[in-house]
């Protein structure tokens, strides 16, 4: 039986996409996000930067040499 104090979460993963291209995911207005939820507010400003540095990384890749692809 699952706790009363842990009903409603779930704590899981998934893969989101496998091979999606950075530039093809949004993860929302991060701001309007952290405003509604303060708690979370500095966890999703990180991954607003883990996801603009990841977009940087894969635009910065020179796929014309196929020994990088």
């Amino acid at each position: 039986m699952i706790p009363e104090s842990f009903r409603g979460w779930f704590l899981g993963a998934s893969t989101e996409w496998p091979g999606v291209e950075p530039a093809d995911v949004e993860i929302g207005d991060v701001k309007a996000l952290a405003a509604r939820y303060p708690d979370a507010a500095e966890d999703l400003r990180a991954l607003e930067q883990r996801t603009d540095d990841s977009r940087q990384s894969f635009r910065s890749q020179d796929i014309s040499d196929p020994a990088r692809a």
